[in-house]
């Protein structure tokens, strides 16, 4: 039955509060501090690409391992991604064509723009003078994997280097596979067995990240244990717990008194984990094992603070700032258009070795990367308003907008 009104803090979201047994056909409100952490989540990771250094003294050394942790972010994507996709299965969960509206939201949120950047790429990559006649010719045999979106299994398998593939992509494969198999989970398991499956998955990525580990750590096993579907189920799985926790009745409360005191005691961690280790380097032993489980974590915990913490806090305050919350907004075009820059100019000598700036080469790498992400920004922002808002205008088009996802994962 619905958690009473009562129960819960007067600023927590009324709509994640349902329990997954009651289907709904009324739209959710727009929850603007998750808008707000989407933004942060897009920035750090554009960070973490188009950084290029230099590293040579110790202060560019910890700038470059700073900016290079920025990783994170995608595993703060994922968490989103299930929470909010758990949270408007369970909502929809028999209500009529409410899963057939689903997909086609995601067909239509995802596949425009992904498939038009694949194509602009496959046409302009020959012409940018950086990549050599047989990389061009790999990308036109590779294709296969990324219009299939199996750019995390490319990785996998292959050896070497992958010259002109869009491999940032991997990331967007994962997302796309819990979005395909996840529905068909939730709608043939009780609520109670769901959180148990969400266990299940969380141990089983852990379980076989220690396997990858053990097997060794020379490529495809070393891109396997970071981009491979079964390693990164963890961080999916907290969101999916995460969404159905907040939607059991008594456990609203519950997250809203503990939630802020696990996120600082897990940022704590995470912050040792960087002096330890001078930066989160996503490819260490400790990460590659549990470490990617202490990240998700600790974005499942800012979530839930971003979700019941009060609107005068100083957490709310950053992520209802609207620069920030407009950067969540326009977070799918940034991640694809950051990628298109990153491609387009990661063998320019100016890129590779970034001109100084007032004498200083850290501030001319940090001018020059804070550059591209404001760029890729903007391009993000185009593509929202001139390409992606008209897709999904068309996905609305239906009989019913059962189940309308106001705050999309990518």
């Amino acid at each position: 039955m619905p958690v009473r009104s009562g129960s819960i803090p007067l600023h927590f979201p009324a709509f994640f509060v349902r329990d997954c047994s009651s289907p709904t056909e009324s739209p959710p409100e727009r929850v603007a501090a998750l808008d707000g952490l989407r933004g942060i989540a897009i920035l750090v990771y554009a960070c973490h690409n188009l950084y290029a250094g230099p590293a040579g003294t110790r202060i560019e050394g910890a700038v470059w391992f700073t900016l290079r942790s920025g990783w994170v972010g995608v595993s703060l994507f994922f968490v989103l991604t299930g929470f909010l996709t758990t949270g408007t299965l369970c909502d929809t969960k028999g209500v009529d064509a409410g899963y057939r509206h689903y997909y086609l939201r995601r067909v239509f949120r995802i596949v425009p723009l992904y498939y038009g950047f694949l194509l602009l790429w496959l046409l302009a990559a020959a012409h940018l003078g950086t990549y050599t006649a047989e990389e061009i010719v790999s990308l036109q045999a590779s294709q296969g994997w990324y219009w299939t979106f199996l750019a995390n299994l490319r990785l996998t398998l292959h050896q070497g280097s992958f010259g002109a593939e869009p491999t940032i992509f991997w990331s967007l494969a994962v997302a796309t596979h819990f979005y395909l198999l996840w529905p068909l989970v939730v709608a043939g398991t009780r609520r109670d067995w769901l959180v148990r499956v969400c266990l299940a998955l969380i141990v089983t990525a852990v379980l076989v990240r220690l396997s990858l580990r053990a097997a060794g750590i020379q490529p495809p096993i070393a891109e396997a244990i970071y981009t491979a579907t079964p390693a990164r189920m963890d961080d999916l799985a907290l969101g999916a717990l995460l969404a159905l926790w907040i939607r059991t009745p008594g456990l609203a409360p519950r997250m809203a008194r503990w939630s802020p005191p696990a996120g600082v005691l897990l940022t704590v961690a995470l912050l040792a984990a960087f002096v330890l280790g001078r930066g989160l380097r996503l490819d260490s032993r400790f990460f590659q094992t549990i470490g990617y489980t202490l990240v998700s974590t600790t974005a499942a915990a800012y979530v839930a603070m971003a979700l019941t913490t009060r609107p005068a806090s100083s957490l709310q305050q950053v992520l209802q700032w609207a620069p920030l919350r407009a950067c969540g907004r326009w977070s799918y075009g940034t991640y694809v258009w950051h990628g298109a820059l990153f491609y387009a100019l990661s063998r320019r000598s100016w890129y590779i070795h970034p001109p100084p700036l007032l004498g200083s080469r850290l501030a001319g790498a940090l001018a020059l990367c804070f550059g591209l992400v404001g760029a890729g920004t903007i391009l993000g922002a185009v593509s929202w308003r001139i390409y992606e808002q008209p897709m999904l205008r068309l996905a609305r088009r239906g009989p019913s907008r059962v189940g309308s996802d106001p705050t999309p994962t990518l």
